[in-house]
C-alpha cells in the first residue's frame, strides 16, 4: 500500500497538482478528467442490456454479471425464447427477467457474440440434455430445422453426379413433381402448427403452396451451382432443364427461374435456413383460398410470427452491417414465385389437355385443383351411369389414424396418410341446354 500511495503521489506531482490528494472534491475531479486509469472508470460503466453496474466487457459488450450469465445459458443450451408482446419490451435492470427473447436480442444487439461462448471451456460436467417438446404454435427456426431433417431421413436425394445429368423429358418432370409433393405433405406434418388447423384448412393450406414449394426448391438447388454458368434448372432427380430447351413451355419457365429468382438468390447469397423460413412464410398464407376464417387468422399470426423469426435470424448471424434491409430483400422474393409457379401450374394444365404427358391422379388433385371449388377429377354427376374409380396413394405412416376424409377427397392426418382422389372412368358428355338471357 505504500509503494502504491508513493507512486501515486509521485505521478501527481509530475502532473503539477501536489495538492490533490488532500480533499475528495480535488480526487473526483482527477478521477472525471481522465488522470486515473481505465479500469477504474470502467467499474462506473452501466451494463449495455439492462442499465446495471458493469463488471466488464463480456462476450464483446459491457454488461453486467446477471446478463452475462443469461446470454451463455441462453447460447450454451441453444434456448429459443418467445415474447408475449409485441418484441419490443424494456429491458431494465427491476424488470430484466420478465421477457427473455427481448433481453436475448438486446445481447445480440449490444454486440454479444455467440462465437465467444463457444469458444469458452466446456462445463466439466455437463448435465444430460433431454429433447425438449416443441408446442404446437412454435415456428422457430429449431422446428423447422428438425421438420427439415425429417424428409431428408425420408425421401434421401441422390448426390449430384456431374457425368450422369442428362436433360429432362416432360415424364422425368412429372415423376419429379410427385415426388416432391410427396415430401410437402410429410414436410407439413412435421411441423406442430400444421396440426393445429382442421382437416379441410391442411388440404387448403398444402394445394395452395404446391406450386411454390416446388419453385423454392427448385430454385434453391438450382442457384447453388455456379458450374452450371447459369443456363440449367436442376431437378431433385439431377436432371436439367436447359434455358434454350426445344419444349417452349418448359424452356421459358427455366428462363424465368434463372433470372427471377435464382439471380436475386446468388446476389444475396441465401442460405438455407433463411429458404426454410421464406418457405414456411409463404406456406403460412392468409390469403390462401378455401380457409376458414378461424384457421385465416391463426395463418397470420403464423406468418407474423415466422417473419420475426427471419428478422432476429438475420440479426444475429449478419451482424457486422449486412443484415439491414436483409429481411426486406427476402421476402421481395415472394412475388415472382407466385408468378413463376402460376405459369409452372399452366405449363402442367396444357400438358394435360393436349396429351403430351399422362398426369398422375395426386398432381391433378393437388396442383391442378388448387384454386378451383371442387377437384377436376371428381365428376360424380348424377347422370353418371358408369361406377367410380378411386385411386389411393398412401404416404410413410406418422399419427393415429382417422377414417374421416375432408370435403375435397383428402386424408392429410392418419396412420397411413392418404390422398384420395375420386373421377370417372368415361365422364358422359355434357347435356347441352338452351340458355336465355334475361334483359
Amino acid at each position: 500500500m505504500k509503494i502504491r500511495s508513493s507512486l501515486l503521489r509521485s505521478s501527481l506531482k509530475v502532473l503539477g497538482l501536489p495538492a490533490l490528494l488532500r480533499t475528495k472534491e480535488a480526487f473526483r475531479s482527477v478521477r472525471h478528467s481522465g488522470l486515473i486509469s481505465s479500469s477504474f472508470r470502467a467499474l462506473e460503466n452501466h451494463c449495455a442490456i439492462c442499465g446495471d453496474r458493469a463488471t466488464g466487457k463480456h462476450y464483446g459488450a459491457h454488461s453486467c454479471d446477471g446478463c452475462k450469465g443469461f446470454f451463455r445459458r441462453s447460447i450454451r443450451k441453444n434456448h429459443s425464447y418467445q415474447c408475449r408482446r409485441e418484441r419490443d419490451c424494456t429491458i431494465e435492470r427491476a424488470n430484466r427477467n420478465s421477457c427473455r427473447h427481448c433481453r436475448l436480442i438486446k445481447c445480440f444487439r449490444a454486440g454479444m457474440r455467440r462465437e465467444a461462448v463457444q469458444n469458452e471451456r466446456d462445463p466439466i460436467r455437463p448435465a444430460p440434455q433431454r429433447p425438449e417438446p416443441h408446442a404446437k404454435g412454435n415456428l422457430s427456426v429449431k422446428v423447422l430445422e428438425t421438420a427439415f431433417k425429417h424428409i431428408n431421413n425420408m425421401f434421401p436425394e441422390d448426390p449430384l453426379d456431374l457425368e450422369r445429368i442428362s436433360e429432362a423429358t416432360r415424364k422425368d418432370v412429372a415423376q419429379c413433381i410427385n415426388r416432391q409433393l410427396r415430401i410437402l405433405v410429410e414436410w407439413a406434418k412435421a411441423i406442430p402448427a400444421f396440426t393445429t388447423f382442421t382437416v379441410d384448412d391442411q388440404v387448403a393450406l398444402l394445394r395452395a403452396f404446391s406450386a411454390e414449394y416446388l419453385m423454392i426448391g427448385c430454385s434453391q438447388r438450382t442457384y447453388q451451382l455456379s458450374m452450371m454458368d447459369n443456363q440449367v434448372v436442376l431437378l431433385s432427380n439431377n436432371q436439367v432443364i436447359r434455358r434454350d430447351c426445344h419444349e417452349n413451355d418448359m424452356g421459358r419457365l427455366a428462363s424465368k427461374i434463372l433470372d427471377q429468382l435464382c439471380e436475386t438468390m446468388r446476389e444475396l447469397g441465401i442460405d438455407q435456413t433463411e429458404c426454410g423460413i421464406l418457405r414456411a412464410i409463404m406456406f403460412f398464407d392468409p390469403t390462401a383460398p378455401k380457409v376458414s376464417y378461424e384457421g385465416t387468422k391463426r395463418v397470420r399470426l403464423f406468418r407474423k410470427q415466422l417473419i420475426c423469426n427471419l428478422e432476429d435470424y438475420v440479426l444475429e448471424v449478419f451482424a457486422n452491417g449486412t443484415s439491414r434491409g436483409r429481411a426486406g430483400e427476402i421476402l421481395c422474393l415472394i412475388p415472382p414465385i407466385k408468378s413463376i409457379s402460376n405459369e409452372l401450374v399452366e405449363a402442367v394444365q396444357f400438358t394435360k389437355m393436349f396429351g403430351l404427358q399422362e398426369v398422375d391422379a395426386l398432381i391433378q388433385e393437388m396442383l391442378l385443383s388448387r384454386d378451383d371449388t371442387d377437384p377436376i377429377f371428381r365428376l360424380n354427376s348424377p347422370t353418371s351411369t358408369a361406377p367410380p374409380r378411386q385411386e389411393i396413394i398412401d404416404l410413410p405412416p406418422t399419427a393415429p389414424q382417422q377414417h374421416q376424409p375432408d370435403s375435397q377427397g383428402f386424408f392429410v392426418t392418419g396412420q397411413s396418410q392418404t390422398i384420395s382422389v375420386q373421377h370417372e372412368l368415361e365422364p358422359p358428355p355434357a347435356k347441352m341446354t338452351k340458355v336465355e338471357r334475361i334483359e
